[in-house]
């Protein structure tokens, strides 16, 4: 071989090693983007999720606090007595305790 068909060997060498070059960059630069965006998608997904938990959360703050307005003895006492006719009693009522036959020591 001359020295000229040399040289064109050589170009056409780094021909191919700059093609397999800008190959492999493209290839990592689309890995790179697409996780970029994969990543962004599923950040989009966690903020919906954590605003649909907390509204969940604020309901359920909501229905406790209703709850406990609704447990209260100030709304029930005044219900019982006229809507129902009960009477509140004069003595506290007596706790009765019974012993367990059955129960081994």
């Amino acid at each position: 071989m001359s020295e000229s068909e040399v040289h064109i060997e050589k170009k056409r060498v780094n021909r191919w090693k700059l093609f397999g070059l800008l190959l492999l960059t493209a290839t990592l630069m689309l890995l790179y983007v697409s996780n970029v965006l994969y990543v962004d998608a599923q950040l989009e997904e966690m903020q919906s999720m954590k605003k649909i938990y907390n509204s969940i959360k604020n309901g359920n703050e909501l229905l406790k606090t209703e709850i406990i307005k609704l447990e209260s003895a100030d709304r029930i006492i005044p219900y019982a007595e006229k809507e129902l006719g009960m009477l509140k009693p004069d003595k506290p009522p007596k706790v009765l305790q019974f012993e367990d036959k059955n129960k081994q020591e």
